[in-house]
């Protein structure tokens, strides 16, 4: 801490240092010897000895040693207000006579006098004013400070009484069960009931001290473990000074601290709970729906043409050497992969923003009035709480057109990592732990608050295919994709306004639109084999991967490893008997498509479908086509054979699609 004064004759200013923590630090033990010292005299008529002494000078000067580095009351002491000095102050003795009383009530030192420990403490405490009031005097009398001014003290928070309530049923709970391991029965003598309404009071006093209940101090759940420790910490301390003041020492020290204990460890899950509940009540959600994403992004409707020219001619200058220069020192592949995939001469620099935040909202302020032409963000998408809102930020304050760079961690990133820094077995018991803890918790209805008010949703694991359907989900064209140093980076470009799908598929069981007879549409069920929002990228997939043998895109990444398994044993298409047994669908017949791949077939066959109910079993499953071609063509021909004779028609082709699965073990892939 240092102030400068300046000479009232023009003189240079000088600049005097007085943030002598090691010195002030020397002045305060001298000052808790003097205390301690002087209360010996006064009760004894002598100074003590050391060897009648030294247990309680080693007690206070472990405490105070502690004590003193953990608040830093030392620092700065001069630069603080006068009431927050006061308060620093005050605390600090308090929380000496405290933890002095719990070591002395742990260590059982019964024979030291009362008079030692709280006169050291207020003598102590009377002495550090005194001598804070004259070098202030000093000190400002010479003009080496300049104050802080005290400010406001914030008024009293709203109470939380339901959380309040909880809590005093956990303490009464946690001295009721360690009475029964000590004593192996509820019952409490008197004694103890004595001792239950000390420790209530305590609890009440401590929770008014700290305002462990209210609304402002809760404000996450890490203030919240924060004021756990603290309370549990003042009432061992106000505990142990009564017991030890009040000559109390009959009492069990299991009984008050193994409650204490008890408490501190249920307190946690008592607070996550309740932030749990406080995020699924009030929190805001992900963006899911169509209306809300019209009521967040509010643009009008458009669709880029797929050879939109870059972002026009003009005399700006081009981002791409700023860029270059930015990202050589740290991430140089970086640069070569966004160069490699945009003309970064037609991208200008005075619309482009290069950021490393997890805060979507602070992304307004800097992108201009004009939007952003481009954008770079170099911190993992795995920590925003919501994604949609993050993505569909992005894409309101870009310009149509721009370019959205991101990364993003994926489980197999992940997997790989481990794979590299362990041997096989241990990385294959990292992953599958980390694949739980940040893959499955996050998704499952029971889990999914708890660990979102526990976590803020960082650190998230996320798969390849998610962050991409996501991506297009919110408006954007995927342009690349790749893999470097343990992150998956993309390239994104706004192209369309956000997608009117009001219900993404993400949960185990999976609703699908597809078009039933007569162009009806109908809601097809089955149990999820792909990553979710993986529906949004069966044309960037298509338009990658073309078609395997079959019918079915090749190298689908967005299939899971156990969405494999599934299909070929049939186990996800058996929630499509619910369509049966509800009419949608007929037991053979054509399969029912998505919009995409009902795009690729000729138009006449694509009258003849909307003619027929579609099945469960496809006629595929009889001809076992390969290429696009052959399946049209085994189509067409059911078609026709269906609608000149049904009946016929469909017992033939029952008995080859049977045989064919099972006797030659037919799958789709």
């Amino acid at each position: 801490m240092f102030a400068n004064r300046q000479s009232d004759n023009g003189e240079n200013s000088r600049s005097w240092s007085i943030d002598r923590t090691g010195f002030y630090c020397l002045v305060d033990v001298v000052l808790l010897f003097l205390a301690f010292a002087g209360v010996s005299i006064w009760d004894h008529g002598q100074i003590p000895g050391i060897a009648t002494q030294c247990k309680l000078g080693a007690v206070f000067g472990l405490v105070w040693i502690i004590n003193t580095v953990l608040t830093r009351k030392c620092s700065r002491i001069f630069e603080i207000a006068i009431r927050e000095v006061v308060s620093r102050l005050v605390w600090s003795a308090l929380i000496l006579g405290l933890a002095v009383s719990i070591l002395l009530v742990l260590l059982q030192l019964s024979g030291l006098p009362r008079m030692h420990i709280f006169g050291t403490v207020a003598l102590y405490l009377f002495l550090e004013l005194a001598i804070y009031t004259i070098w202030l005097i000093r000190f400002k009398r010479f003009g080496l400070i300049r104050q802080k001014k005290d400010t406001e003290q914030p008024s009293g928070s709203v109470l939380i009484l339901p959380l309040a309530i909880l809590d005093f049923l956990l303490l009464i709970g946690a001295f009721l069960s360690i009475n029964y391991v000590k004593r192996g029965t509820l019952h409490l003598t008197p004694d103890y009931w004595f001792l239950l309404q000390l420790m209530i009071g305590v609890w009440v006093v401590t929770f008014w001290l700290t305002r462990k209940f209210s609304k402002q101090v809760l404000s996450n759940y890490l203030s919240a473990l924060e004021v756990c420790f603290k309370s549990a910490f003042l009432m061992a301390g106000f505990l142990a000074a009564l017991i030890f003041g009040l000559d109390l020492l009959f009492y069990s020290r299991l009984q008050i601290f193994g409650t204490l204990m008890l408490m501190l460890c249920l307190e946690p899950v008592l607070f996550g709970l309740y932030f749990a509940y406080r995020i699924t009540g009030t929190g805001k959600q992900d963006v899911v729906t169509a209306a809300e994403i019209r009521a967040m992004t509010a643009q009008e409707n458009y669709q880029l043409p797929g050879n939109c020219p870059g972002q026009g001619i003009t005399l700006e200058k081009p981002v791409r050497s700023s860029l270059q220069a930015g990202l050589e020192l740290i991430q140089p592949w970086l640069f070569d992969f966004i160069d490699q995939h945009l003309d970064l001469k037609r991208v200008y620099k005075n619309r482009s923003l290069i950021v490393s935040t997890d805060d979507y909202l602070s992304l307004q302020p800097l992108a201009g009035e004009h939007g952003l032409s481009f954008l770079l963000n170099l911190h993992r998408s795995n920590d925003q709480r919501f994604l949609n809102r993050y993505f569909l930020e992005v894409h309101r304050l870009m310009k149509k057109g721009g370019y959205f760079v991101g990364k993003v961690q994926t489980y197999r990133n992940v997997r790989g990592r481990f794979k590299r820094r362990y041997s096989k077995n241990l990385s294959l018991v990292l992953s599958l732990l980390h694949f739980f803890l940040h893959r499955v918790l996050p998704k499952l209805p029971g889990t999914k608050q708890v660990y979102f008010a526990l976590t803020k949703g960082r650190n998230r694991t996320i798969s390849k295919a998610e962050v991409l359907g996501r991506l297009s989900f919110c408006g954007f064209e995927i342009m690349a994709s790749e893999d470097f140093d343990d992150y998956l980076y993309f390239i994104a470009r706004k192209t369309k306004t956000p997608s009117e799908v009001c219900d993404p598929t993400y949960g185990p069981l999976v609703t699908l639109h597809r078009t039933g007879a007569k162009g009806r549409p109908i809601l097809v069920y089955k149990f999820r084999t792909m990553h979710p929002y993986s529906e949004f990228l069966q044309d960037y997939i298509y338009a990658r991967n073309n078609l395997s043998p079959g019918g079915k895109i090749a190298d689908d990444f967005r299939v899971t490893e156990w969405g494999w398994v599934m299909r070929k044993l049939w186990l996800d298409e058996l929630p499509m008997l619910f369509n049966w047994l509800r009419g949608d669908l007929q037991l053979i017949g054509v399969r029912p498509l998505s919009r995409h791949f009902f795009s690729l077939y000729p138009s006449r066959l694509q009258e003849l479908r909307l003619e027929s109910k579609p099945g469960l079993l496809p006629p595929f499953y009889a001809d076992l086509p390969e290429t696009l071609e052959d399946i049209c063509s085994s189509e067409e021909r059911y078609l026709k054979d269906f609608f000149r004779a049904p009946l016929r028609t469909q017992v033939r082709y029952f008995f080859l699609t049977m045989y064919n699965i099972v006797v030659r073990g037919a799958r789709s892939g």
